[in-house]
């Protein structure tokens, strides 16, 4: 695909979900000046379980639609990862009741609706459909900030409102989404496939690397990025919990919603360049540029008006959250640049690769957050967080490149 082409498609999705995302950070910041910092922190730990939890929920199989296309196997392994994720949900609700975590019952829901999410959004890439998810993320958008201020105004300031809405809502789209896309491409299940227990072992026995190393790497990736709001509210209090989670809300999911979509872009072109032996160089050049000059143009406007645009969202009783900001900036710039290209383990099934690197992050996150809750500095610990995430991105970015210039090569 040429320079030009891939600007095209990147930025017609790109505007599609810069737009949902705006609609949801300005809705996301009106509800957190009527809710507050510790009832917003108390909902973020719920979903920071969620998350982490929902890892999971799928085993990564999902991710082998983009390895080779099979039509005939589609469906098998969305049951798999139906079995799988039900599993997953009743176990963890059992493991959290152990330890005594509030709202099980939305956890539950949340993790159930994730894999669905993520199943379906992957199947949609894999055959080109990438827009349809956009477009839905978008009707989506308005809609739970909207009923988080509505029922603001009828029951006032508390979390379980914000759990409520946050969980249904996204069931119910998982399941619309669902609906659709199986109608869409005429996929249906009868109930006898639902017992090819046979075909289902042979699927992971055949895709486990993607359990092995891709949902272990992402599970400890998820801990590495979402744990630091458990922390913080366990060592902190739920107001600095809450500033983390307004930080993470209003910069950090936009800027990883802009790197998802470029990354599904990516990842579908190289993944059919593979399959017809076409370089991949030039593309991955080319993106890195875009992906270069984007982050140049948004972190210099950040800084130069980042203070001002808080107090406008936000109020000065949030000023914390653009100091938080500001040491997530390396972090930000490095999920940026590099995360797009890291699909290339993935699609040269070289996700060990990506098991060692989240396994460092894991480590590292361990040890920042332990010298922040030593030194009762949580500034301190965010800041060392995020400074070697940047460094061990840039290795495995450079890591990556190798491997394509090593398949180019051969491909010459």
């Amino acid at each position: 695909m040429s320079k030009s082409g891939l600007f095209a498609k990147i930025s017609k999705i790109t505007i599609i979900n810069l737009l949902a995302q705006l609609i949801s950070v300005i809705g996301f910041s009106i509800n957190s000046k009527l809710y507050g910092a510790e009832v917003i922190g108390g909902f973020v730990v719920v979903l920071s379980y969620s998350s982490i939890i929902s890892i999971l929920s799928t085993g990564y199989l999902e991710q082998s639609f983009f390895v080779k296309k099979n039509e005939g196997l589609y469906k098998y392994l969305m049951i798999s990862i139906l079995y799988l994720s039900t599993l997953v949900t009743l176990a963890s609700s059992v493991f959290l009741y152990v330890l005594n975590v509030s709202y099980i019952f939305f956890i539950a829901i949340n993790i159930f609706s994730e894999s669905m999410l993520k199943t379906i959004t992957s199947y949609n890439i894999a055959n080109n459909k990438i827009l349809f998810i956009s477009y839905s993320r978008l009707v989506l958008a308005p809609i739970i900030p909207g009923l988080y201020f509505v029922f603001y105004k009828m029951f006032g300031a508390e979390e379980i409102y914000l759990i409520l809405i946050s969980s249904c809502c996204n069931l119910l789209f998982a399941i619309i989404i669902t609906i659709v896309t199986l109608n869409s491409f005429k996929i249906k299940f009868k109930f006898y496939e639902l017992f090819k227990f046979k075909i289902y072992n042979l699927l992971i026995k055949r895709y486990f690397k993607f359990v092995k190393y891709s949902m272990t790497g992402e599970l400890m990736r998820t801990i590495a990025f979402r744990g630091p709001t458990i922390v913080l509210e366990k060592y902190f209090g739920k107001e600095v919990a809450g500033f983390y989670g307004i930080a993470n809300r209003i910069v950090l999911m936009p800027i990883l919603i802009f790197v998802g979509t470029v990354s599904q872009i990516y990842i579908e072109r190289i993944s059919n360049f593979k399959k017809q032996n076409k370089k991949i160089m030039i593309l991955t050049a080319n993106l890195l540029k875009l992906l270069s000059i984007a982050t140049i143009i948004g972190f210099s406007i950040y800084f130069v008006f980042g203070k001002w645009m808080i107090n406008i969202l936000l109020g000065n009783e949030f000023e914390e959250v653009y100091y938080v900001i500001i040491s997530l900036l390396p972090y930000a710039l490095a999920i940026i640049v590099f995360n797009p290209i890291f699909s290339v383990y993935s699609v040269f099934e070289k996700q060990e690769f990506l098991f060692k690197m989240k396994a460092g992050i894991l480590c590292l996150s361990i040890i920042s957050f332990s010298i922040a809750i030593i030194l009762n500095n949580y500034i301190l610990g965010l800041s060392l967080f995020s400074l070697s995430i940047f460094v061990v991105y840039v290795l495995y970015g450079v890591k990556s490149l190798k491997i394509i210039k090593k398949y180019d090569k051969k491909n010459n």
